[in-house]
């Protein structure tokens, strides 16, 4: 037996396959050694019974109990041995841990990205002027919005002439995202929109508090040029809902679809800092973030 092996198990650290082996090679030792003895003694039995067949009864009754506990001993072994050998063989149970998630930008065009929590860069800091340093006119359509990027606030073209203060999380918001990876390009800021909305609401747009989307890495959000903005739209979403519980956590979030209603974009909008799946037919071209 390995004998050996069992009392220096511990210096030794064998395996918890190898310790129930050794266990299993005890055991059925010790087992062998009683039902040799069990035999010894029915023989013994049956050799002093003297024609009594009480005695000879009995003495049978060990001989077929050990045959018996012989066979359940070595056979279930072979029987497994003989279906397949691998039954047999103890293996130590290993965990590996899960390997990291991709969440390069360019990689798996075909499918969800998914980036984890904190997986971008920090929350920018300081002034609206020294984001703004950051952040380059080129990304808006708009060219009033365009000039707020040099004077900090954009000129109306729509109702009151006045310029307006952009809200200082919006520029913080656009150096995160670069920072993060994202390629944006901006299709309104105050740009041209009116007051209300078309549900009688004050658009976020009116004071400065809100900016329109309209291609990520460089693919339009419409889907109108055939590059699949899906996987970026969805990355760039899931994004904006790591920042829940932060301060620069939009109040909304809001797209529908890549040109057409997409219920799995639907679930990753934001209303009132909350993860919603609101219905706007209307924002399908753009993803809308407003504070």
């Amino acid at each position: 037996m390995n004998f050996f092996l069992i009392v220096h198990a511990a210096e030794e650290k064998i395996p918890i396959a190898g310790q129930i082996a050794n266990f299993y090679t005890w055991a059925l030792g010790i087992g062998a050694l009683v039902a040799l003895l069990v035999l010894i003694y029915g023989g013994i039995v049956y050799t002093t019974s003297a024609g009594n067949e009480s005695r000879i009864g009995e003495a049978k009754e060990w001989v077929f109990g050990a045959l018996i506990g012989l066979f359940l001993l070595f056979g279930s072994y072979l029987i497994l041995n003989t279906i397949n050998p691998e039954l047999t063989k103890l293996k130590d149970i290993t965990l590996e841990k899960n390997k990291p998630g991709e969440t390069s930008l360019s990689e798996n065009p075909g499918g969800v990205i998914f980036i984890p929590p904190n997986s971008i860069a920090s929350l920018p800091v300081g002034s609206s002027e020294e984001l703004r340093k950051q952040i380059n006119p080129g990304i808006f359509a708009k060219s009033n919005d365009a000039n707020a990027v040099v004077n900090g606030c954009v000129s109306r073209q729509i109702g009151p002439s006045e310029c307006v203060f952009i809200d200082p999380r919006i520029w913080q918001l656009i150096v995160y995202l670069q920072n993060g990876g994202f390629s944006i390009s901006i299709s309104s800021m105050v740009g041209t929109h009116s007051q209300l909305t078309t549900g009688g609401n004050i658009s976020r747009h009116w004071d400065g508090h809100a900016i329109d989307i309209d291609r990520i890495n460089g693919k339009l959000v419409s889907g109108a040029d055939d590059s699949n903005p899906k996987p970026d739209t969805i990355a760039l979403l899931q994004v904006l809902l790591e920042l829940r519980g932060k301060d620069l956590v939009p109040s909304q979030v809001i797209v529908n679809g890549n040109g057409r209603i997409d219920s799995e974009i639907q679930g990753y909008q934001i209303n009132g800092g909350q993860q919603v799946n609101y219905v706007d037919g209307g924002h399908t071209d753009h993803v809308h973030i407003g504070y």
